[in-house]
């Protein structure tokens, strides 16, 4: 019977842990703030160098629990990659909706920026006519990089 103070540990933990692909929390005594924890170890919506740099390889299942590393009904953890590129998109695409994201580029060397705006229409073009949902479950419109 795991409870917030585990789940502090275990987001701690996964925070450097990239060999861990399945962990099952079900029936267990976490409240929304040791979620919070886990999701934040497993999305880190800080800034764009969080995200990717947040865990991209476990994928944990509950059902009171919203996952993004992997298909918590057959317990299949995605890509690492994929993954990676999903939240990075997830996050430009939220900041789009707020305005722009220019406003959070600072600090992003220029010489990334081609590589961010290529990311961006790859992953528009592979997912264009999908839906694809933020970790709150809200539908993410396509971006355009013009």
């Amino acid at each position: 019977n795991l409870n917030d103070n585990d789940a502090y540990c275990i987001a701690s933990a996964l925070k450097h842990n990239t060999n861990l692909r399945l962990l099952d929390l079900e029936n267990n005594g976490l409240t929304h703030r040791g979620w919070d924890a886990l999701r934040k170890a497993e999305f880190d919506t800080t800034s764009l160098n969080s995200a990717a740099d947040s865990n991209h390889t476990c994928l944990i299942i509950n059902s009171n629990y919203r996952e993004i590393n992997g298909d918590p009904g057959s317990g299949i953890p995605y890509q690492p990659l994929a993954v990676r590129q999903k939240k990075i998109y997830l996050m430009l695409a939220s900041r789009h909706r707020v305005g722009s994201n220019v406003q959070f580029s600072d600090g992003v060397p220029v010489e990334f920026l081609p590589d961010m705006l290529s990311l961006i229409h790859r992953y528009s073009e592979c997912h264009f006519g999908h839906a694809i949902s933020d970790d709150f479950g809200s539908v993410v419109d396509p971006l355009s990089i013009v």
